[in-house]
């Protein structure tokens, strides 16, 4: 059983936090109003969001574990990765821009091949760790580093992105 906190009160710079210092799954739908953090605060905790999210606000994923995202999740407000975050569906992200700051991780896990329509930038890494293709549709402005096995656009490589900048 996983056990999960809400902060209070809310320190500047955690947003309506939800902290997990244990793994959790929830399952039930979240509405973001705001700018909303979520955070997994040790390296073998995964906060995991099943049930959908949606809402106008803006998630930020931070922490030194892993939040997973699930699919059916329309939130508009964009992500911005602080931490690491893990998604198997196109629409994980929501459907605004996702940024992935430097030192954070953006891991693709799909099975199935998966079109990535969001915007892209920032200076992380993006990790290809699924078995399937996936494709970016949405503008590349990401100047960190990409590896893994992978498919981008229909071309089958395994690859490591050197140097920051380079076309997808």
């Amino acid at each position: 059983r996983g056990h999960y906190a809400a902060v209070s009160p809310v320190r500047e710079g955690d947003y309506g936090a939800l902290c997990a210092d244990r793994s959790v799954t929830v399952s039930g739908a979240v509405s973001l109003a705001g700018d909303t953090l979520v955070r997994a605060r040790n390296s073998t905790t995964t906060l995991a969001f099943t049930g959908g999210l949606s809402g106008e606000g803006r998630l930020t994923a931070a922490g030194n574990g892993v939040v997973s995202l699930g699919a059916g999740n329309t939130y508009t407000g964009g992500t911005r990765i602080e931490g690491v975050v893990e998604c198997a569906a196109p629409d994980a992200l929501g459907t605004g821009p996702v940024e992935i700051a430097q030192g954070a991780q953006l891991r693709f896990t799909n099975t199935q091949p998966l079109v990535f329509p969001n915007d892209v930038s920032g200076t992380g890494e993006i990790v290809f760790a699924g078995t399937a293709p996936v494709s970016f549709t949405g503008a590349d402005a990401f100047e960190g580093r990409v590896h893994g096995a992978g498919v981008l656009s229909g071309a089958q490589t395994a690859f490591v992105k050197d140097a920051p900048g380079d076309a997808w």
